[in-house]
Parts: structure tokens; C-alpha cells; sequence
């Protein structure tokens, strides 16, 4: 089996992470043999470009326009007292709330007022 730090890793023992290991192998290697550019997985500019972060303390962002118009749309929001006494922290490290958990959330609001002001079916988004 796999120790911490191995010298040798006997991949009789382990064959299934030894075919994922393999596939992975065979995935870099046909993609270094004919590489995309990256203007062939995105089409073209975005319609709307955005970012949004987040905090202990409270999450925003902001939307500006890209190849469609929009008003410049900046809004934040402060967290609830229950989800700060919940963030893990030095000072809380029983906490249940993270904050990736936060960040994932921030995200989530950008979408959501993104979506409250435009059409966003068939956009291309650039957040």
C-alpha cells in the first residue's frame, strides 16, 4: 500500500489509482500534441463581466458591461450575526460555517442580481 513517503510504490497493490493515474498520462499527452486556443472554448467577448468576493464580515461585488450594455451594478451585503457566530475562525475554530462557504455564497448573490436586471438565458457571462 501507499505509505506517507514512499521510496517505491508497488502498483500491484493499487491498480485502480494506477489506471486513473494512466488515463490522466493519456489526457496531457493528447492535449500537449494538439493544443486549443483558448478563443476556441470561449466564442467571443462576454456580455456581461463581473466579480464578486467575500468576507467575515459581509460579500459584494460588482457587474460592468462587456459586449452588452449594462448600468454599472456594484451592491454588497453584510452577513447576519448567526452566520458570523458560525464562521470557523481562531477564535471559533468549532465553527460549521467556511469561508469558502462564504465565498461560494458571494458567488451565488452576483448571479442572482445579474440575473434580477437581465436576461441571462443564452448570455455568454464572464464572472
Amino acid at each position: 500500500f501507499l505509505a506517507i513517503d514512499p521510496k517505491t510504490i508497488f502498483w500491484s497493490h493499487c491498480p485502480g489509482a494506477k489506471a486513473v493515474l494512466l488515463d490522466w498520462r493519456q489526457l496531457l499527452m493528447e492535449t500537449a500534441r494538439e493544443p486549443t486556443h483558448v478563443r476556441k472554448l470561449v466564442p467571443g467577448p462576454a456580455d456581461w463581466k463581473g466579480t464578486f468576493d467575500a468576507s467575515g464580515k459581509g460579500a459584494g461585488g460588482v457587474w460592468l458591461p462587456g459586449s452588452q450594455k449594462i448600468a454599472l451594478m456594484v451592491c454588497q451585503v453584510k452577513w447576519p450575526v448567526a452566520i458570523c457566530n458560525r464562521l470557523v475562525s481562531f477564535e471559533n475554530p468549532d465553527g460549521d460555517i467556511t469561508n469558502s462557504d462564504l465565498e461560494l455564497a458571494a458567488e451565488v448573490l452576483g448571479w442572482l442580481v445579474l440575473e434580477a436586471i437581465v436576461n441571462t438565458q443564452w448570455a455568454h457571462v464572464g464572472a
